[in-house]
């Protein structure tokens, strides 16, 4: 800023040296046609170029370097030193007296003046070429005595009348500045307490806008919490269904009902994708009644929902229109959620929800997504229920039941036959020469025989509400409840005859497995019902010990024949 203002007042002093050129030009004609001597023009023509230089400089933006105005000003007051010393005629010494007073004072204030520093630097070069020509025209001038010393004197003069006026301009340019500095920072002042009344008004504006938000987040917040709260209590009343109950079906109605009323919705469905027997579960509850359960589980068993069924995405669609979606014909939705219910990778079901409102899921999609995770976990602990309940009834190896539970079932099957006087058939059989199969084929062959008559065993008591079950390594029972001997001996023949015709190969080896077979009946056979399996044993062993391969029906005789032996 102080650069470019001490710039400008230089171009002011150039346009200044524009009519001193002007002046010069018009006094040179003038005492050239008054004298027509040339004593007048060769001073001319030293000072005049020394204004042309100036005046093409200013014209062409040099001006502008700081450098350049110095190197000006300092020729311009050497050219008027010399001017000075050479002027004759009193006319040309005042006006070389006036040039040379113009001058130094540009080469001054072209510095910084105002500090008195770079003043006295600015004098003591500006005397430089006074000094230097002062001496270079006192060696070579002849008349030394009678010029060197007015000369010297004017100089002198001139040099502390610049100064002098130099440094008043000096004092009251600072103290104009200090003023104006002063105005300056009283308005910086004013500004910048106007400045800190906008920003406080503004921060007044601020918390009082705050504020508002903050209570209409509160609001906010205190219905979120609410809706947490109300979420939790259903989560937590799930977890205890959960907890409380491992029937699949229990919990989907007690979900969907806790679901529906718990959040005020308008439909909540939970649908299982088609199990083994391709029969699909689902639980559907509305706010519009029964008759709407009803139409929602048609249009799930007419397939409305498979598409559904088969997207592993959560869907939401917060803008619902009716006739998009399988909905009954009084539901009223402007809501839909989708949640799929996901099992190792696998769609398993899915979980739907409607809501009149438009914009309901948006924040508690995660509460519904929570809800589906608490029922994969009711799934998987029912699963792991039935697992662990049928490992503990069924033979490992053939899925038959095991001796402990088919003991367990034969015991309530005989306490209902001696309750009821009804009849109770046991059929024990063993598998002939299974050693030597195990011997020749392996046990992994001989695991195959056992699983193979175990299915044939199987299918016969299912098709008849008969049970079997594995008695021993190879020994089975079949208990035939509410049938007497002879309709048990004709199911226990077929079974015989289809172990004999099944073919088994090993290694392209064509075997032929046979089993002994003992049956005996309550009350035909046998009168003490306590005795039906070790009578059945008995005919078994009776089998084994007269060929193998045969049906052995309990008697006394048969009794008397084994135990004697």
């Amino acid at each position: 800023m102080v650069l470019n203002k001490k710039i400008l007042t230089q171009k002011k002093f150039s346009q200044l040296h524009r009519y001193l050129l002007a002046f010069f030009l018009l006094y040179l004609m003038e005492r050239f046609a008054q004298t027509n001597s040339t004593d007048y023009v060769w001073p001319f023509v030293i000072i005049i170029p020394v204004f042309t230089m100036d005046l093409l400089l200013s014209i062409k933006n040099y001006m502008n370097s700081r450098n350049v105005v110095y190197m000006l000003r300092f020729v311009e007051v050497t050219v008027a030193a010399g001017y000075t010393i050479v002027a004759t005629a009193p006319y040309n010494l005042g006006l070389s007296v006036l040039c040379l007073v113009l001058f130094f004072s540009e080469y001054v204030m072209a510095f910084d003046f105002e500090d008195i520093y770079y003043r006295t630097i600015a004098v003591l070069t500006g005397s430089i070429p006074l000094v230097t020509l002062l001496i270079i025209d006192a060696v070579i001038s002849r008349e030394v005595k009678e010029r060197l010393f007015p000369i010297s004197c004017i100089f002198i003069l001139l040099v502390v009348f610049c100064t002098f006026v130099i440094t008043l301009y000096a004092k009251v340019v600072n103290e104009y500045n200090f003023q104006v500095f002063a105005q300056s920072r009283l308005i910086e002042d004013i500004n910048q307490t106007n400045e800190d009344l906008r920003l406080n008004q503004e921060k007044v504006k601020k918390s009082n806008e705050l504020l508002g938000m903050q209570k209409v987040k509160l609001e906010q917040a205190y219905k979120e919490i609410n809706s947490v709260n109300n979420e939790m209590m259903i989560q937590n009343e799930i977890v205890k269904y959960i907890s409380s109950s491992l029937d699949i079906d229990n919990l989907m109605t007690l979900i969907t009902e806790s679901v529906l009323e718990g959040m005020g919705l308008d439909t909540c469905i939970l649908v299982l994708n088609p199990t083994e027997e391709n029969k699909i579960n689902y639980k559907a509850r509305t706010k519009y009644g029964m008759n709407e359960d009803k139409e929602f589980g048609e249009l799930i068993e007419k397939g409305y929902f498979n598409n559904y069924l088969a997207d592993s995405k959560v869907f939401v669609d917060n803008d619902a229109n009716i006739h998009k979606y399988p909905l009954p014909s009084k539901s009223v939705t402007g809501s839909v959620l989708m949640v799929p219910l996901i099992k190792q990778e696998v769609q398993i079901g899915i979980l739907i929800v409607t809501h009149a409102k438009k914009d309901y899921f948006i924040s508690n999609v995660g509460f519904f997504e929570g809800i589906v995770a608490q029922f994969l976990v009711a799934i998987d602990n029912a699963n792991l229920y039935a697992k662990m309940e049928r490992m503990a009834k069924h033979d490992g190896l053939t899925g038959v039941y095991n001796r402990g539970h088919l003991t367990q079932r034969f015991n309530e099957y005989l306490n209902a036959a001696i309750l009821n006087k009804t009849s109770l058939t046991v059929a024990l059989f063993d598998i002939d020469k299974f050693k030597k199969v195990n011997d020749s084929y392996g046990h992994l062959f001989g695991d195959v025989v056992i699983k193979t008559i175990a299915s044939l065993a199987k299918e016969v008591a299912e098709s008849s509400n008969a049970m079997v079950g594995r008695y021993g390594g190879e020994e089975f029972v079949l208990v035939f409840p509410n049938r007497g001997l002879e309709s048990s001996l004709t199911l226990v023949e077929e079974l015989h005859k289809k172990i004999r015709d099944t073919e088994l190969i090993h290694n392209g080896e064509s075997i032929h497995i046979n089993t002994s077979i003992g049956i005996t009946s309550y009350p035909e056979t046998c009168k003490n019902p306590s005795e039906l399996l070790n009578r059945a044993d008995w005919a078994m062993y009776y089998s084994k010990q007269n060929g193998r391969g045969r049906i052995t029906i309990d008697s006394d005789s048969i009794r008397e024949a084994v135990l004697l032996k």
